[in-house]
């Protein structure tokens, strides 16, 4: 049994950026590892005669007659790999040449952590900031519950073992969200980022976050309701309270009264795993600030200026005022 299986989908990927995502695997500084590269239905004639071509004996390639999708062939490809460990890569970014061994290492020598992942360089003329440095582990955890997705998929590494005890795998209902979706249900299973620059993402007018990034960005949102449902529970954290913490409704005084429930009820349960109090306020206070600032009419608003929020999170009274002026009146 290899110690890590690199999971690979590859869908018609540009000839030359597919040549030197594998080539990063190959050449890694650590060789006790598999490729499994899924081809997932490709047309391009280059992109099958050059997986075609491989003859390192730790690369498989699995051909799919059709494409699944990328969390499918992802799945598909897990289920026929060996690894103690899983590995992610894209094939169309570069992993640096210690990248399995010290993300490897850090799960071999941390066994309270489940997933660990590296800082990345991104590869783009354009602007691209979704990917954040984090100097704690309690920072990475609490942003992966709260606000998103902050790390690269291919920089993660996971233990198998968590993923098959925890019934986990790619959900293809959050298609273009589903990495974000896994990483988030390994949050209280322990989550590390090592400070090495260790993966290089390419981003590129051809990719799915350029192409879709308005899709892209709405399966982010459903998948953070998700976890946010499953952590805190259904009737603490309802559809309704994310519709309007998002913008997409105006708050009533019931979902200003069940926003304080959330409230009250993750700051209990987070300081039960150790969370500082100011810690939790970091990350709640955007969703305050969205619901003062999507609840209009005069009654709702003065519910708010009036409400625990207020003490909760220090706001200030001229913000409040301001808030109460201009949603209460205008």
């Amino acid at each position: 049994m290899p110690a890590v299986s690199v999971i690979m989908p590859v869908y018609n990927t540009k000839i030359e950026f597919l040549k030197e995502a594998v080539q990063s695997i190959i050449h890694q500084n650590f060789d006790d590892f598999e490729l499994a590269i899924v081809d997932n239905g490709s047309s391009d004639k280059d992109v099958r005669e050059f997986l075609n071509s491989q003859k390192d004996q730790r690369v498989q390639v699995l051909t799919l007659s059709q494409n699944i999708g990328p969390a499918k062939a992802r799945n598909y490809a897990i289920k026929n790999s060996n690894g103690k460990h899983i590995a992610f890569m894209d094939s169309d970014d570069v992993a640096l040449p210690s990248r399995l061994k010290e993300e490897f290492e850090y799960l071999e020598y941390h066994p309270a952590t489940a997933l660990v992942c590296s800082r990345t360089k991104v590869l783009s003329k354009e602007p691209f900031d979704q990917f954040k440095n984090f100097s704690s582990d309690r920072d990475l955890e609490l942003y992966l519950l709260f606000c998103g997705n902050p790390v690269c998929t291919s920089s993660v590494m996971i233990r198998r073992e968590v993923l098959e005890r925890k019934n986990l795998c790619f959900e293809p209902e959050f298609q273009m969200a589903e990495d974000y979706r896994l990483w988030s249900q390994f949050v209280f299973d322990g989550v590390h980022q090592l400070d090495d620059v260790l993966c290089l993402y390419r981003y590129h007018s051809s990719g799915v976050s350029h192409l879709y990034a308005k899709k892209q960005a709405e399966a982010f949102f459903r998948a953070r309701m998700a976890i946010l449902s499953e952590v805190f529970g259904e009737q603490v954290f309802p559809n309704s309270l994310w519709s309007v913490i998002s913008g997409q409704q105006q708050a009533s005084s019931d979902d200003i009264k069940q926003f304080i429930c959330f409230a009250e009820h993750a700051f209990t349960l987070l300081a039960e795993r150790g969370y500082a109090r100011g810690e939790i306020s970091s990350y709640l206070l955007p969703m305050v600030r969205n619901l003062f600032y999507h609840t209009k009419g005069f009654r709702t608003q003065l519910n708010l200026f009036n409400s625990p929020l207020t003490k909760y999170f220090n706001l200030p009274l001229s913000w409040r005022l301001f808030c109460l002026i201009t949603r209460g009146v205008l």
